[in-house]
């Protein structure tokens, strides 16, 4: 079940977000979301040594998007 939510951030992240967004063609509340879980994640596990492993079991599919919003990124960063 999802909740419609409303908060106010900084622009600047907002715009970082909005950038992520177009380079991955992933919604920006979607970049949003991803966020938030993994803060939530971090915030009930401690900060990991090894992300990518807590990420694998508490929840692979946010370590999917986080992988493929990095590649997105990198690939932006080549060009």
């Amino acid at each position: 079940m999802k909740v419609k939510a409303s908060t106010m951030i900084d622009k600047s992240l907002w715009a970082e977000i909005k950038k992520l967004a177009t380079l991955s063609d992933k919604p920006a509340g979607r970049i949003a979301e991803v966020g938030l879980k993994l803060l939530l994640i971090i915030a009930k596990t401690g900060v990991p040594d090894d992300l990518g492993a807590l990420l694998q079991v508490q929840d692979t599919e946010l370590l999917n998007t986080l992988r493929e919003l990095h590649e997105a990124w990198r690939s932006a960063s080549n060009i």
